[in-house]
């Protein structure tokens, strides 16, 4: 979540009374915005596809669901996804030990709105030139940033993932319990086993 308009900032610190650097944290993913999770993860995965990520979704993709684009040229795609990865080749990532899988992400440091320790983010995709796995952790209250706190364990997942070839997600399958209507006793069967 974004501040909708510079009506915020205008109402916060008086009619332009804030300055570039307001704009300038905020570009860079700092000061007044909310993220999720789940939201970052579909940024990044429209980061590392063709610049569109389709929603989320549990049990079966849904037609026509929100489809999402970011507006970047092909040269923009490029430059972005080559600064992912020299985060982890020699930027905060890069005692990460995700250099040799090839990942490529972003650490992050987000600040706790109630008091207490800062939250520590790390989002990663692998490998860089053809991805198969994105993969983001959040760690409250931390205390520390994500490189040296998160990324470690985010580049594990990955690793276990591309080594092992581990296809556990791949054959879980979720099941519709059935249901019985407690007065007349009738019972419907699950229709199928959804993956």
């Amino acid at each position: 979540m974004l501040p909708a308009s510079t009506k915020y900032y205008d109402d916060r610190y008086g009619a332009r009374g804030w300055s570039n650097a307001a704009t300038l944290n905020l570009a860079i993913g700092q000061g007044e915005n909310t993220q999720s999770l789940i939201n970052m993860m579909r940024f990044y995965a429209a980061l590392a596809g063709d610049g569109t990520s389709a929603a989320p979704y549990l049990v079966d993709r849904r037609k026509g669901v929100d489809v999402r684009n970011l507006g970047l040229t092909q040269a923009q795609l490029l430059g972005l996804r080559a600064a992912l990865c020299r985060v982890v080749q020699s930027g905060t990532a890069a005692a990460s030990g995700g250099r040799e899988l090839q990942v490529c992400g972003k650490t992050g440091t987000a600040q706790s709105s109630v008091k207490g320790q800062d939250h520590g983010w790390f989002l990663g995709y692998a490998p860089a030139n053809k991805p198969q796995i994105i993969v983001g952790s959040i760690m409250e209250s931390l205390g520390g940033h994500g490189g040296a706190s998160v990324a470690p364990y985010v580049v594990q997942v990955i690793k276990h993932y591309l080594v092992s070839r581990d296809s556990t997600l791949l054959r879980a399958k979720v099941r519709v319990p059935v249901l019985e209507d407690s007065v007349t006793g009738t019972v419907t069967p699950p229709d199928t086993a959804r993956q």
